[in-house]
């Protein structure tokens, strides 16, 4: 599988929300990889995680919800992805808020 290196947008300028993605849900594997408009790939996670890859670098990444979800996969949720979703809206509201999942 593909090695992507992980942008300083998310290091640095976003370290919080990357950090809290490692400590409450973990990165995962990438399960779903979709070409998006920009010619960006959306390399989706079985953790529940979507992350923006141009090239071989990894743009930026989120916890999904299941708006976005249902807009990647055009409507239709894969099961598992939306297990995974629904488990991190099952965590505690301190996490979810770190996470980016409530505002």
């Amino acid at each position: 599988m593909k090695t992507y290196k992980i942008s300083k947008h998310i290091t640095e300028e976003h370290s919080e929300r990357y950090e809290a993605i490692k400590k409450y849900i973990g990165i995962g594997t990438i399960t779903y990889k979709i070409k998006d408009y920009d010619s960006r790939n959306l390399l989706i996670t079985n953790t529940g995680v979507m992350m923006v890859a141009s090239q071989d670098t990894i743009v930026t990444m989120y916890a999904l919800k299941y708006g976005k979800a249902k807009a990647v996969f055009k409507g239709i949720i894969p099961n598992k992805l939306r297990d995974a979703i629904k488990k991190n809206l099952s965590l505690p509201r301190e996490a979810q808020m770190e996470l980016g999942l409530l505002h």
